[in-house]
């Protein structure tokens, strides 16, 4: 934007322990109140939830199995990556960036890859958000291949997909302990 600027409201603020603020505060509040829900079962029963859509990754056996994932990221990925980075190590908290590469250019790819690497590692929550139903069963699919990259002393990951589309689970079925939320805007 030419002759101001423009801050991204802190997103990551929401759910990494490095960063702070009262919206972040709302949250775990709310998650608080929800402890000791099952991480796998809706609210209240509900019928219809279609549980390919929750996952607990069983972090030590992921990182057994990485060698049949590990596929090195193509140069502009590197690049990509290398920036996302520079980007998270910065000092104070990061206050939103954007990831560009083309259609095709492997953007879910080098997003996960980086959070597996950085944030899921530090034990920040990540709220993954995307316009399409098909835009975040693709994304979520794609966690699976970038867990083995999240680092010990993290033993599990919780991953959920929430959205209005049949099958998904709804905001009022998300835990306290899902680290990865796949929402639509």
């Amino acid at each position: 934007m030419s002759g101001g600027s423009y801050t991204n409201p802190p997103i990551a603020d929401l759910c990494c322990p490095r960063a702070r603020n009262s919206l972040g505060k709302d949250l775990r509040t709310w998650l608080d109140a929800r402890k000791g829900f099952d991480a796998t079962t809706p609210l209240g029963g509900k019928m219809g939830i279609d549980q390919q859509f929750v996952r607990k990754f069983n972090l030590f056996d992921e990182r057994k199995a990485q060698s049949s994932k590990n596929r090195p990221p193509a140069a502009h990925q590197s690049r990509a990556l290398s920036a996302l980075q520079t980007w998270y190590d910065k000092k104070g908290d990061p206050n939103g960036g954007l990831l560009v590469l083309p259609t095709g250019g492997g953007k879910t790819y080098t997003a996960l890859r980086f959070l597996a690497a950085g944030p899921l590692s530090d034990g920040c929550r990540v709220i993954w958000l995307a316009h399409t139903h098909h835009l975040l069963e693709q994304a979520y699919g794609a966690l699976k291949d970038s867990v083995f990259r999240i680092t010990e002393p993290r033993d599990t990951l919780n991953a959920r997909v929430v959205s209005g589309t049949v099958g998904h689970f709804r905001v009022y079925d998300v835990r306290p302990d899902d680290d990865v939320l796949f929402i639509t805007l």
